[in-house]
C-alpha cells in the first residue's frame, strides 16, 4: 500500500503522458486545418480562372468558337494544352460553358443594359473532385468536389 501510495504521490513524466494522450488529436486537427487551407485554395484558383476564362470569351468576336482556348485558360492560365493545371487532375472536360439570351427592352428610352434588344451571357462553370491530404474526406464520409462558376456579358460578340 506504501508502495502504491508512493507511486500515486510521484509527478515525473505527467508531461509526457499528457503529451502521448494529446499529440494524436492535436496532428489530427493541424492536418484538418492544412487540408482546409489546400481545399479553399484550390476553389479560389478554380474560380478565378473561370473568370479569366470567362473575361476573355466576353471580349471576342466569336466566343463559340474559342471555347476550347478559354477552357484551357480556365484551368491553367495558359493557351497552351500541355500546361500544368491549377488543380491536380483537371481537365478541360470539367469546364462547362454556356449561352443565354437575356431580353432587353425599351421602356420609355430607356434599357436595362447598354446594347440591342438582347444581352448575351455567357456561363462558365466547374467542377471537379478534391484530393487533398484525406482529413477532410474521412471527416465528410466520401467524395469532396470542388466548384465554381462565373458569368459575364458578352461585349465582343456581334449579336
Amino acid at each position: 500500500m506504501r508502495l502504491l501510495l508512493k507511486f500515486y504521490q510521484k509527478e515525473d513524466g505527467i508531461a509526457a503522458i499528457e503529451g502521448a494522450l494529446l499529440f494524436p488529436m492535436l496532428t489530427v486537427i493541424g492536418f484538418g486545418v492544412v487540408d482546409t487551407s489546400i481545399l479553399m485554395m484550390q476553389t479560389h484558383q478554380l474560380r478565378t480562372g473561370l473568370g479569366t476564362a470567362g473575361n476573355y470569351l466576353s471580349r471576342t468576336v466569336n466566343p463559340e468558337a474559342l471555347e476550347n482556348r478559354a477552357k484551357r485558360i480556365a484551368i491553367s492560365g495558359k493557351f497552351d494544352p500541355n500546361a500544368s493545371p491549377y488543380i491536380r487532375g483537371m481537365t478541360p472536360s470539367d469546364i462547362l460553358i454556356t449561352y443565354r439570351d437575356v431580353p432587353n427592352p425599351e421602356t420609355d428610352g430607356l434599357r436595362d443594359y447598354r446594347g440591342g434588344d438582347n444581352v448575351r451571357i455567357v456561363n462558365l462553370s466547374g467542377t471537379t473532385e478534391y484530393k487533398g491530404i484525406g482529413i477532410l474526406k474521412i471527416v465528410t464520409g466520401g467524395k469532396l468536389s470542388i466548384a465554381g462558376q462565373y458569368e459575364i456579358r458578352l461585349i465582343g460578340a456581334a449579336l
